[in-house]
């Protein structure tokens, strides 16, 4: 706030600035005062703009080009996000939606390069505008950081000693040649598909296998 009152102090620097600001605004939405269809939304989120002089102007300055992008897509999410919490009652509530939108979320395309960069740095929250060709509908994808919950365990030696024995035992002496042999072949505690996979043929199952060899007689 401190900022605008010193720009606002300021005829020339202010001016400059609305220049700069309603140049981008009509390289994203048009010079026409007509409310953007949802398809006109998703192509400028998307980065494909209708060219126009505006357009030819703000390309020149990509870094430019990104931050009016950017302050689109941040838009776009505050007003999904306050038609379902409500409006914003201060200026400090706003300035805390985008500073969380700016550490806390990556607010963008799936195809993009730093999408993929925003997953290796873990932001919580990741956001994404779509179209669904098949159901005819327009689509907002948001992605949440969590903890996964795995199982870590660790299999007594001779446990699984006693399981290939069983095999050879079965196998071999009780002549079962049956491909779904084994009678307690899954059991969790023991991994027990894991532990007859692993053992050696023909106990087992092959690790790879190659392709047929033919042998002229």
């Amino acid at each position: 706030s401190s900022v605008l009152e010193e720009i606002a102090k300021d005829r020339v620097l202010k001016d400059f600035y609305v220049h700069a600001v309603m140049t981008c605004y009509f390289s994203l939405f048009g010079v026409d005062n007509m409310v953007p269809s949802p398809g006109h939304i998703l192509r400028v989120y998307s980065g494909v703009l209708p060219w126009s002089l505006a357009l030819d102007w703000l390309t020149e300055k990509p870094e430019l080009f990104q931050l009016a992008l950017k302050a689109f897509r941040y838009t776009l999410k505050l007003m999904i996000d306050k038609a379902s919490l409500g409006p914003i009652e201060d200026f400090k509530e706003l300035t805390n939606c985008l500073e969380e939108y700016e550490t806390d979320w990556y607010i963008g395309l799936v195809s993009d390069e730093k999408w993929k960069e925003a997953i290796l740095q873990e932001k919580p929250y990741l956001f994404s505008l779509g179209y669904d060709p098949n159901m005819g509908v327009y689509t907002g994808r948001v992605l949440t950081l969590q903890e996964l919950l795995i199982q870590v365990g660790k299999l007594n030696a001779e446990a699984v000693k006693g399981q290939w024995a069983n095999l050879s035992w079965e196998l071999l002496y009780a002549t079962n040649d049956d491909e779904e042999r084994y009678s307690i072949q899954a059991h969790p505690l023991l991994l027990r598909n894991l532990t007859v996979q692993a053992a050696d043929p023909p106990l087992g199952y092959p690790i790879y296998s190659s392709k047929p060899l033919h042998i002229h007689l």
